[in-house]
């Protein structure tokens, strides 16, 4: 009953809603800001631009529909980045081919998420830490701004394995490959961008697609088309119900396969974006939050949207912040924008043709920019373990791959875990030893010590404080209390209160007394 709970829409939500105006006026912002960032993160996956508007329309609608948080969904930057670099070793970029292994590989993200949802990983993904998903977005940023090069210097691409070996092609043969043009056009963006963004951190994007837009008319305008060659992104066509025909046939087996890999790992970032999305709406909502319902609405946004032409996404940090800081409370602002992106192009799409490749360039530099954050850096700096962890897997992520750093992250984030919660705490004060923390096979260790500490003398272990007790320390506890019990050196236990959890039910009402069998201490397992 719980499954079924999850998979279908819940409408308790619109009991919520206390103003109708905050949630359109939030929703009609975001479809403004999400089109340029659609249109961007297909760039960025290789695909035309009418596929992140699909991703912006359907994604953002589906998983709001089915989700439980106000978090709202659609194209993501490191979704985007890594279908990119999973589909390229096999298709030209853009091409039918790719395209159909793009939205297949989609389908199988979305199949894996769903995968996630029945087997409740909302409880593991819990446990990536949030200085690892600090580094990995810092990576993706920078990985970001230089993916950009291409198109603000207006080349068709510079195929290299290394980032920085792009950037050392592009100075060392500027003279020979840069359109100045390109480049003008995708630097008056940028720093349009910048000089605006202090003023309007909501708005800022669309200001520099705007500037970056009448930068280009006015340059095509002066030298022509000719002489600048200019490329330009073209008239977007958006079809709502047209229907994709995508082909799996048994001579892409082999690719298949190759992909089944880079599915796992989308799908596994992609949720656990959304879990630390999820837990700061937490912070700020009072409205209840299922994250594994939540996983669902992901999982079946990604599984149905392919089918309408829309690539996998995730959940949006931006535009999540911006609904919540213009006064949205539901997910009424979220199916809005999926509506009113609809009607902005069908109204602006002959405007939208215009707006020059470079411009777009420069919009993703701004993205990477924005996810590489100093303050972020320098706070996980200040501890040495988050400072491991971040300079690890940052290190990965550039110089070996996204995939890779992902997975190291998130090894990182559970041997972190296990090295903070193996830490006990004791106190002594007049013959009561308090411990605090989790008593498990790791810090046994610890609990052998006290005993040895106060071998000849009569104390009280007091266990009340304890978040976690083990079965294997438990017994422990037990053995040594009865072995006390007839000398002069006896041990008064306080046992745990009972949010404890861990600890076997025959010992809640037994821990305290002398009363426990040999066989019963025996079969705790």
């Amino acid at each position: 009953m719980s499954l079924l709970r999850e998979m279908i829409p819940d409408t308790s939500w619109i009991k919520s809603i206390s103003s109708v105006k905050n949630e359109v006026v939030a929703g009609a912002i975001g479809a403004m800001l999400v089109i340029p960032q659609a249109i961007t993160f297909s760039y960025l996956a290789g695909l035309p631009p009418e596929f992140g508007l699909y991703c912006a329309i359907y994604a953002t609608f589906l998983s709001s529909l089915f989700g439980s948080s106000m978090m709202v969904g659609g194209p993501n930057a490191a979704v985007s980045i890594l279908l990119g670099l999973a589909v390229i070793p096999y298709a030209g970029a853009g091409s039918p081919l790719y395209i159909n292994f793009i939205l297949i590989l989609s389908f199988m993200v979305g199949v894996v998420q769903l995968i996630m949802w029945l087997v409740r990983s909302s409880v593991i993904l819990q446990y990536f830490s949030v200085v690892s998903i600090q580094a990995i977005t810092t990576g993706v940023g920078i990985l970001i701004l230089f993916y950009a090069i291409d198109g603000l210097i207006g080349t068709t691409g510079i195929n290299t394995l290394f980032f920085y070996e792009k950037f050392y092609i592009t100075v060392s043969e500027w003279d020979g490959i840069v359109n100045g043009y390109a480049f003008t056009v995708g630097l008056v963006t940028i720093i349009a961008g910048l000089l605006v963004k202090p003023f309007s951190k909501r708005y800022y994007i669309i200001f520099a697609l705007f500037v970056g837009a009448i930068a280009g008319v006015i340059i095509n305008g002066i030298w022509g088309h000719a002489e600048t060659e200019l490329a330009l992104l073209g008239y977007t066509r958006v079809s709502l119900f047209q229907v994709y025909d995508i082909t799996v046939d048994r001579e892409y087996l082999s690719v298949l396969t190759g992909l089944a890999e880079s599915a796992v790992i989308i799908a596994f970032i992609a949720i656990a974006q959304a879990m630390i999305m999820i837990n700061e709406l937490k912070l700020v909502s009072d409205a209840p939050i299922d994250a594994n319902k939540d996983i669902f609405a992901q999982g079946v946004a990604n599984v149905s949207g392919v089918f309408f032409g829309a690539f996998a996404g995730g959940g949006s940090f931006n535009r999540t912040r911006l609904n919540l800081a213009l006064g949205s409370k539901t997910k009424l602002s979220s199916m809005v924008s999926s509506i009113s992106i609809v009607l902005i192009i069908w109204l602006f799409s002959g405007v939208i043709a215009y707006i020059p490749l470079a411009a777009m360039s420069g919009l993703l530099f701004l993205v990477g920019l924005e996810m590489v954050k100093l303050k972020t850096i320098k706070k996980a700096m200040k501890r040495s373990m988050d400072r491991v962890v971040f300079l690890s897997t940052l290190a990965i992520v550039m110089l070996i791959g996204l995939d890779v750093g992902i997975m190291v992250a998130f090894a990182f984030s559970v041997l972190t875990f296990v090295s903070r919660i193996s830490n006990i705490m004791v106190e002594e004060v007049d013959g009561n030893v308090q411990v605090k923390g989790c008593l498990f096979f790791g810090t046994l260790d610890d609990l052998l010590m006290i005993f040895h500490n106060n071998a000849n003398n009569a104390f009280t272990l007091d266990l009340s404080q304890l978040a976690f007790l083990g079965p294997g320390p438990a017994s422990v506890v037990l053995a040594e209390q009865k072995r006390r019990a007839s000398g002069n050196s006896q041990m008064h236990i306080i046992p745990p209160k009972k949010w404890c959890a861990g600890y076997p039910s025959i010992l809640i009402s037994k821990l305290n007394a002398q009363k426990i069998t040999a066989d019963e201490l025996e079969n705790i397992d």
